[in-house]
């Protein structure tokens, strides 16, 4: 006797890799992240498997050490870093060029932050800033934003990881701007 539900499966079907890469690298969505002076190597390889998994623009490490060709950060990342966008910076010659492109937007706790869910679209680009994981974004992004945005927090913390953060609020973001 069959079954009235039918049994989940996981999806065994592949994606066209050679296919889906055309699209993604000829139509990412309009959503960059800037990892402001990141300490750990885990953050870095979760914030490449949001940006692959969300098809953001391009993924920025500001003052950034890590070496983004080690083996550790490729296996963090499930071999995603080779397939998205990404580049290093660290002037301020760098920061002026990005706020040309961008609307500039603070994922951070402030005084003047609005819930993701008040934010308000510009209809341009946006370069989410992400906060180093102990002492959060730097001066001298927090004097370059164009606003500052937050995940509600409902329990006793003022803060989560910022990976996590980070894809609440990219999610979030892609969904005010009609993306999915």
């Amino acid at each position: 006797m069959e079954s009235k539900h039918q049994q989940l499966k996981f999806r065994d079907i592949h994606p066209d890799t050679k296919k889906d890469m055309r699209v993604i690298e000829t139509n990412p969505h309009p959503i960059a992240l800037l990892c402001d002076n990141f300490e750990f190597s885990r953050n870095i390889g979760m914030i490449f498997r949001l940006a692959e998994a969300a098809r953001l623009s391009e993924v920025i490490l500001w003052n950034s050490t890590h070496d983004v060709e080690s083996k550790k950060l490729n296996r963090i990342s499930r071999g995603n870093i080779p397939t998205v966008k990404h580049r290093m910076l660290s002037t301020v010659e760098d920061a002026n060029e990005l706020q040309k492109t961008y609307n500039i937007v603070a994922a951070e706790w402030t005084n003047q932050s609005t819930l993701v869910r008040d934010f308000k679209d510009q209809n341009k680009p946006i370069l989410l800033l992400l906060g180093n994981e102990i002492r959060g974004l730097s001066d001298f992004w927090l004097e370059r934003t164009n606003t500052a945005i937050h995940v509600p927090m409902l329990g006793l913390k003022t803060s989560m990881n910022v990976a996590c953060a980070a894809s609440i609020l990219t999610y979030q973001l892609l969904e005010k701007k009609g993306l999915f």
